[in-house]
């Protein structure tokens, strides 16, 4: 039995769980990460503190396949909230659900003045792999790092 009670509403859900109880027991002690959901004007995902002071945001995006494609996706509206609250203060990860890969980036100006395109009415961006690093452990270094 679980010590948290969690209402889990779909697979997203939970590997957005599992995504950030993995990464929280891979960094030392004095590092946070706290989901921001249950505010719903944050514009993140989560917020990582370092000695109770905040470090950086983190954006997650779980996708089905993404590790097939050349490029990444995520919302025009995401990013132009991103860079009007928090800059280049934060990480963009791509969570694959098919293969477990984890793809991310540090906010970049640039991915704002990518070409939009539409999907299901809603302007999305591409973020070529190009500008992304790969994988779990490299994502830790580049926070412990930051």
């Amino acid at each position: 039995m679980s010590k948290f009670n969690i209402k889990l509403y779909n697979k997203s859900q939970k590997d957005e769980v599992l995504f950030s109880t993995t990464l929280q027991s891979r960094l030392p002690k004095e590092y946070k990460i706290v989901r921001t959901n249950d505010d719903k004007h944050c514009n993140v995902d989560y917020i990582i503190y370092k000695n109770n002071q905040i470090l950086m945001y983190l954006e997650l995006k779980t996708r089905g396949n993404c590790s097939k494609y050349p490029t990444l996706m995520i919302g025009a509206t995401k990013l132009d909230k991103i860079k009007s609250h928090f800059n280049s203060n934060c990480i963009i990860v791509w969570q694959c659900e098919e293969t477990k890969i984890i793809y991310h980036t540090i906010y970049n100006d640039i991915y704002c003045d990518l070409e939009i395109s539409y999907l299901n009415g809603s302007g999305v961006k591409y973020i070529h792999k190009n500008y992304c690093d790969v994988g779990m452990d490299i994502l830790i270094d580049n926070i412990l790092n930051w």
